[in-house]
């Protein structure tokens, strides 16, 4: 990282923060940052312990339950984080929503804050520090996608579109790296019980939701790596889909009732 004139304090730039930068009022001072000194990446660590935390409740004991919820807690209001305190609410809420839906409909979370992201910003642009500035940072890198860049011709160009994902990964990735990205996303999980549909559901909300305002954190292997490491958990737990076989006849390998 490129080390700022301004900045002698040993910290990724951001986490040093600035006047008008969004605070909760609780704690003062520089925003709380991971071991690599970069506070994006706590921030989503905090997005990740909640989709733990809704996957596998049933799971944990009070003690544990309880140091997860503290620490989610601790991280959103010492880091000041918007996406992730939003996040930790949408999530706690899927807790009980989740299940009830079909595994289906996380093919439209990406499509719906796309369009959300268009209607809510329009053509007013401005590269302000709030969700409106946030949003219009990737309506316009979107806008800007020129037909070389979509179908993976201009690779380089994804250096200047790491603050928004959906842009980043086509120009890095190509048009058809987006759809194989949204389509693993959406349904690279198995989700057959109650405990996988919430990881899934969550853990589609958490990346889509990181995509409309970032493009390279949630592929550190900083916080990727134990999102997909509770993935594979879960498949690993989840129970088998049942297969009907003709006839009533027992699965093979069973003995008939």
């Amino acid at each position: 990282m490129e080390v700022s004139e301004f900045n002698e304090t040993g910290l990724f730039n951001n986490a040093a923060g600035f006047e008008s930068r969004f605070s909760f009022g609780v704690f003062s001072g520089a925003r709380t940052s991971s071991v690599f000194l970069e506070q994006v990446s706590n921030a989503n660590f905090a997005g990740i312990l909640c989709v733990f935390l809704v996957a596998t409740w049933g799971r944990l004991s009070v003690a544990i339950r309880t140091t997860m919820v503290a620490t989610i807690l601790l991280i959103l209001l010492s880091n000041n984080t918007r996406t992730s305190s939003a996040l930790a609410v949408v999530t706690m809420m899927g807790y009980f929503i989740f299940p009830h839906l079909s595994r289906w409909f996380t093919l439209l979370i990406a499509p719906v804050l796309v369009l959300l992201a268009f209607l809510v910003v329009g053509d007013n642009v401005e590269h302000t520090d709030d969700l409106i500035g946030r949003l219009g940072i990737t309506t316009e890198a979107l806008r800007k996608l020129d037909i070389p860049t979509i179908f993976g011709a201009n690779a380089m160009k994804a250096r200047h579109l790491m603050d928004t994902g959906f842009g980043y990964v086509t120009a890095s990735s190509s048009i058809f790296g987006l759809i194989a990205i949204w389509l693993f996303f959406s349904l690279g999980q198995r989700a057959t019980d109650t405990a996988s549909k919430r990881c899934a559901w969550a853990t589609a909300v958490y990346l889509f939701a990181n995509m409309m305002i970032g493009g390279t954190a949630i592929f550190s292997m900083k916080v990727a790596a134990p999102l997909w490491m509770l993935v594979g958990y879960m498949a690993a737990t989840a129970p088998k889909p049942q297969t009907s076989r003709p006839n009533g006849s027992a699965p093979r390998g069973t003995v008939a009732a």
